[in-house]
């Protein structure tokens, strides 16, 4: 009667399988990453430093009729106060990727190490982002929309005449894709969704006060808009792990 009994009974001497739980995902650091991420820096601040030596559009009035109806239907005079405010919500998007990706590390082995590591991450998406960005600026040297108006002889500046894409756009949605693509690569971003579309909310604000401020047209952003999705998300997916 004790065969069943025994047959049954659990085996208290044999070791309980315990579920491996897999260590943290890890960005690895090198120092080929800081010689890229100076080097980005410098070759990004080169249209800036060499200004005139560099195209950028000179028409002082610019010829409206060549511009997409879409773009012609937003000219205008700058607008300084909503620009000041689109330059606050593009930090703001900015501050809250770093906050999102090094907040989320809370609880994990060397938590800070590995923060810091994402924050190095972030930072080298949105320089490379700002590398492309100006390098696209003296490509298409567009005219800013008040080189469409009557104020255009008093505003031939290089950067009137560096338009597209927008700087701003690109850099906000550069910080969202960056923020999102970590916390993909740390199969994370289901967690954080709430989060994110936070701060692709908050680059499209940044778009939008950009047009409002007669800053860029729409075709400006919507550029920026992709360039700096497609960069700030690829970069975290390349960058090795361990």
């Amino acid at each position: 009667m004790l065969a069943p009994l025994l047959a049954i009974a659990p085996n208290t001497g044999a070791a309980q399988a315990i579920p491996a739980v897999p260590a943290p995902v890890r960005y690895s650091i090198r120092m080929g990453d800081a010689v890229v991420f100076g080097a980005a820096g410098l070759v990004g601040a080169v249209p800036t430093l060499a200004g005139t030596r560099l195209p950028y559009a000179r028409c002082a009035p610019c010829d409206s009729t060549r511009l997409w109806p879409l773009d012609r239907r937003t000219i205008g005079l700058p607008r300084e106060g909503v620009s000041m405010g689109s330059t606050l919500v593009m930090g703001a998007t900015f501050a809250g990727a770093g906050a999102l990706i090094a907040l989320s590390r809370r609880g994990e082995p060397a938590a800070g190490t590995a923060a810091w590591e994402d924050l190095a991450i972030l930072a080298e998406a949105v320089e490379i982002d700002e590398l492309a960005t100006q390098w696209a600026k003296v490509l298409f040297h567009r005219a800013r929309p008040v080189l469409y108006t009557s104020a255009a002889s008093q505003n031939p500046t290089v950067d009137a005449g560096r338009s597209f894409p927008s700087g701003h756009a690109s850099f906000a949605f550069a910080s969202a894709a960056a923020a999102a693509s970590i916390l993909q690569r740390r199969h994370e971003l289901g967690r954080h969704k709430v989060e994110v579309v936070l701060l692709f909310a908050g680059a499209t604000a940044t778009s939008v006060l950009r047009v409002a401020a007669h800053k860029h047209f729409p075709t400006d952003v919507v550029a920026g808009a992709v360039l700096g999705t497609a960069v700030g998300w690829v970069l975290p997916q390349l960058h090795h792990v361990h």
